[in-house]
């Protein structure tokens, strides 16, 4: 089932859907067609629990993966979720992900019990 979505905010057509249990979906022509944008991952992408954009670059996207049963982490894009990329792997199960609003590169996370700040350098398109 679907648990995130994400839609481009510079093209109405350009969707990203995040599923409990097969990865990331992108769409660019409305919903018309859907591709499967993490099968290439070298590690399980399942439970995509949150897709979001930086806040001065939506081409740069951060996802929570993981679910009860798979550990996950957060995996990014820098092309607008064409191709995904390791950030983190096996790290504690991460409930929520948001950017600081001001702070470019600075991102906070929360686990199950704990709130953790990540500081990221991210790639001006």
């Amino acid at each position: 089932w679907t648990s995130a979505i994400y839609n481009d905010p510079n093209d109405i057509n350009t969707f990203l859907i995040g599923t409990n249990t097969s990865g990331i979906f992108r769409t660019t022509d409305g919903g018309q067609q859907w591709d499967c944008v993490t099968d290439d991952m070298d590690f399980p992408v399942l439970g995509i629990n949150q897709i979001i954009s930086a806040p001065d670059n939506p081409d740069y996207l951060l996802a929570i993966t993981g679910t009860n049963f798979v550990e996950g982490g957060i995996i990014y894009s820098d092309d607008g979720g064409i191709n995904w990329n390791n950030f983190t792997q096996q790290s504690p199960q991460f409930n929520w992900v948001d950017f600081h609003p001001t702070i470019n590169g600075l991102v906070f996370t929360t686990g199950k019990n704990d709130i953790y700040v990540i500081g990221i350098r991210l790639i001006q398109s």
